[in-house]
């Protein structure tokens, strides 16, 4: 996303995962805008990405009991999902 789009929150947030990722060359992490589940499952395609991991929480099975956004992410994405709560 380009950064003249990003507002000073996502800015913050991308310098945190930035700061959590420093030293593991294997993992990136990025802050994207758009509707959660497409923006997610779009980027991971585009990005080639090995495995997302996604939060959730609420507590259960099915998409009522993990979130909407982790359910369609979990059944739409092209690679491994991790949910976590």
């Amino acid at each position: 996303m380009p950064k003249g789009s990003w507002n000073p929150a996502a800015e913050g947030v991308q310098a945190q995962l930035s700061a959590l990722t420093e030293g593991h060359a294997d993992m990136r992490a990025y802050v994207v805008q758009g509707h959660a589940s497409e923006t997610i499952i779009d980027f991971a395609e585009q990005d080639r990405s090995d495995l997302i991991v996604v939060a959730s929480h609420h507590r259960g099975l099915t998409a009522a009991l993990i979130g909407s956004t982790a359910s369609d992410v979990v059944r739409e994405g092209a690679c491994s999902v991790l949910v976590v709560r």
